[in-house]
């Protein structure tokens, strides 16, 4: 409806192919590590391996299928996790046989030779980066193999996080599986800016050497990266190859990654030993492949892994020799941050390092931001020098984003507040461009989920490393366009203030608790997100071994700085809303007190930067989920505007009406040997009174487990991917698919 979609023309596949630069198989150890550690116990070995065989249990995948996108996009065969997956898991016997012959060899290294290509590739969608030339290679990779790799992520998640954080002392990675990672990276560049992101200097010292944030560009990254260069990090198995100029070898590797990781090699090996053959599916419906055989593709878990793990080798060992310097990495974003002479030169050595692992940095597209410099004419004297010697030296400088600019890093804006609230305008805008695409929707079930899941969405990220005093005014005006949305669709009368429970009709409709059309106001998830995303950051940097940060969270500058008073009152706002400090929980041994387990703790702000010992577990303090923050807000009347709406429009009625509870009849059962096998396998049919189901259209997106199992759809999956058949197709006379839905059972729900 809004967006521009897949890139189109002939030159599209061409350009497809140029993204994906041709490269030699990497060289794997004849043995790969196991996860076990050498001195590890036999019961240490056991309890490793029931981890493993919990998340490939059948239920475990069923879990993890469950909470996939609703929206997500087919992979090559035409699968999506949530919608056709789940339900094949569901059944108990067709599940665990899909397990044992479909999904564990895969996790297990195993893939069909005369297929092995097209396992492991994708489906390729060129998207457009209009109003830019060119367009964007994504790739949605086979359902299946995310699934089991989301799964076993499950088991190595905890360890690679630690590894992340901890391996370098100025050099953190925040992706590769780290939760709310983006949120804590731009939360640690606020940190290292003592909080004062564009603090009031308007005459800065003209030769001093200012802290600065040096926001680096790499060229096509995840589809250039050596794939030898990772597969030697991750294996430790270099033979005569070397690294960072000759000082990551055999004999002085970067530090080891734990070795639960090995779990996942199995499956690595198999899917990046040889080329991938990724489905173009061209707009006029033909189908181009392109080949695959360096780097990872975007949306394999294991990939952005893999990626990312080169990626932090390299960095980090950099980094080393740049102590003054922090090095805040999300995946192929890298972000330093320290005075502006050590950042420029950090990066010129990082430049050099990384094209040794096929990585180029493209400095025309970084940028430099320097907080006390934001409303100077000029930058500081010690960039002008580096310019000078970039420009006799015949190479490009990284650009001074000039005055009243800023950096945009991971789709947050960080700057002066006039470059932030511009930022936040375009947003409000396309929101409101989108909402006069989406007032074209005729059927109410569309029109309520694209507004519901993607509409109210748009803004809600951004919400989470942005100060609420700058964000909640747009905020508020963005509730106010969505609602007034709701309305002109659906209602003849007004929307008016109200208790949240006084409307039946949308109680009886939405599956919310709360009503008001199942969304969330922004204006009461602004403050609920930016204390959750903030009291994740802060503990992150807490436990950090980098000094210069150390000194900054235990600095009176930092606690008085505009962040810093950001986040207090965020906190302060809970607590009036009825949150509570632990001190003033009520003594838990009194008899009576049920609702100290359904109370929402604040932790002490020392008590999130210092926990009780920063290398043992998680200490006892527990940050609040940010829906719980929310919902808190939301009940409390002083803090969060209700909706309701008194009576429908006829038109209305019309276009919700399939929001509506329906009774669906079923067709009658086929009698014989047919129909005798369907009511001795599935009993559950015999529940069902009088033929007929309570059938709601929420669950097309919803998907609650049904009581009918799916052999058909079973057999079809099972039959496509093992034979390599590019679209799964079940067939016409098996399955029904052919019949009229109102006189058969529906399939889909």
């Amino acid at each position: 409806l809004t967006e521009v979609g897949p890139a189109k023309g002939e030159a599209v596949h061409q350009e497809m192919q140029g993204k994906f630069p041709e490269g030699e198989p990497p060289v794997f150890p004849e043995e790969l590590p196991t996860p076990f550690e050498d001195d590890d116990s036999d019961s240490k070995k056991a309890e490793i391996e029931l981890q493993i065989a919990q998340a490939m249990s059948r239920q475990r995948l069923l879990k993890h299928a469950r909470k996939a996108p609703r929206l997500g996009a087919p992979d090559q065969w035409g699968f999506r996790t949530r919608e056709l997956i789940s339900r094949l898991l569901s059944d108990v016997e067709g599940g665990d046989q899909l397990i044992r012959v479909l999904i564990r060899p895969r996790m297990e290294g195993y893939l069909p030779p005369a297929y092995a290509e097209i396992f492991r590739g994708g489906r390729l969608i060129p998207l457009s980066k209009f109003p830019k030339p060119g367009a964007r290679p994504i790739v949605v990779g086979d359902a299946f193999r995310r699934l089991y790799e989301r799964s076993m992520l499950s088991v190595s998640k905890k360890a690679i996080t630690h590894y992340f954080e901890t391996a370098f002392p100025n050099c953190i990675q925040y992706a590769g599986g780290t939760t709310s990672g983006s949120e804590k990276y731009i939360n640690t560049l606020h940190t290292l800016v003592c909080g004062f992101v564009a603090p009031d200097c308007p005459n800065p010292a003209p030769d001093s050497n200012p802290i600065g944030i040096l926001n680096l560009d790499c060229t096509n990254a995840f589809n250039s990266v050596s794939r030898q260069a990772f597969i030697d990090f991750v294996t430790g198995n270099f033979e005569d190859r070397s690294y960072v100029n000759g000082r990551l070898h055999q004999f002085s590797t970067p530090p080891s990654l734990p070795r639960i990781y090995c779990a996942h090699l199995p499956s690595v090996r198999a899917h990046y030993s040889g080329p991938a053959r990724l489905a173009m599916i061209e707009t006029d419906g033909g189908l181009r492949t392109v080949l695959c055989t360096t780097g990872v593709q975007q949306g394999d878990v294991q990939g952005t892994l893999l990626f990312s793990i080169a990626l932090h080798s390299v960095v980090g060992t950099v980094m080393a020799d740049f102590p003054d310097v922090m090095a805040s990495l999300y995946a192929d974003n890298i972000s330093l941050t320290g005075s502006t002479d050590s950042i420029l030169r950090a990066a010129k050595a990082l430049e050099q390092a990384l094209l040794e692992i096929s990585l180029s940095l493209n400095p025309a597209d970084s940028s430099l931001y320097i907080p006390t410099f934001h409303a100077a004419p000029a930058p500081p004297q010690v960039y002008t020098d580096y310019a000078d010697r970039c420009e006799r030296a015949g190479e490009t400088a990284v650009p001074w984003v000039g005055q009243g600019g800023g950096v945009k890093v991971l789709g947050f804006p960080i700057g002066p507040a006039d470059y932030v609230n511009q930022f936040l305008q375009r947003k409000k805008a396309a929101i409101a461009h989108e909402l006069a695409c989406v007032s074209h929707l005729d059927d109410g079930l569309v029109h309520f989920h694209v507004m519901r899941l993607c509409t109210n969405h748009t803004l809600r990220y951004t919400l989470r490393c942005l100060l609420p005093e700058s964000t909640q005014a747009i905020a508020r005006e963005v509730d106010g366009m969505i609602w007034e949305a709701f309305q002109q669709h659906t209602w003849g009368e007004g929307i008016v203030a109200g208790q949240a429970h006084d409307d039946a009709l949308i109680q009886f409709r939405l599956p919310s608790p709360q009503g008001g059309f199942g969304v969330d106001p922004l204006e009461s998830v602004a403050p609920a997100a930016f204390y959750q995303a903030t009291s994740v950051a802060l503990r992150v940097l807490g436990r950090s071994a980098f000094l210069p940060l150390q000194n900054i969270l235990a600095s009176s500058a930092f606690r008085a700085s505009p962040f810093m008073k950001a986040y207090v009152a965020a906190r302060n706002l809970l607590l009036d809303c009825g949150a509570v400090e632990r001190d003033d929980l009520p003594d838990p041994a009194q008899p009576n007190n049920d609702d100290r387990a359904r109370t929402i703790i604040l932790p002490s702000i020392d008590e999130i930067i210092h926990p009780p010992d920063p290398l043992g577990p998680e200490p006892t303090s527990i940050i609040p989920d940010q829906h719980d923050l929310t919902l808190l807000i939301r009940a409390s009347a002083q803090h969060s505007p209700r909706y309701h709406a008194s009576t429908l429009s006829h038109d209305g009625e019309e276009r919700v009406k399939h929001l509506r509870t329906a009774t669906v009849p079923l067709a009658p059962l086929p009698s014989g040997p047919q129909g005798a096998s369907l009511w001795a396998n599935y009993p559950e049919l015999a529940l069902i009174p009088s033929g007929v189901v309570n059938h709601t259209p929420l669950s097309f997106l919803s998907l609650p487990t049904g009581p009918i199992a799916f052999p058909t759809l079973a057999w079809a999956a099972f039959a496509s991917l093992t034979l390599g058949v590019p679209n799964p197709r079940a067939p016409a006379y098996a399955c029904g698919c052919h019949l009229d839905r109102s006189s058969g059972i529906n399939h889909t729900s």
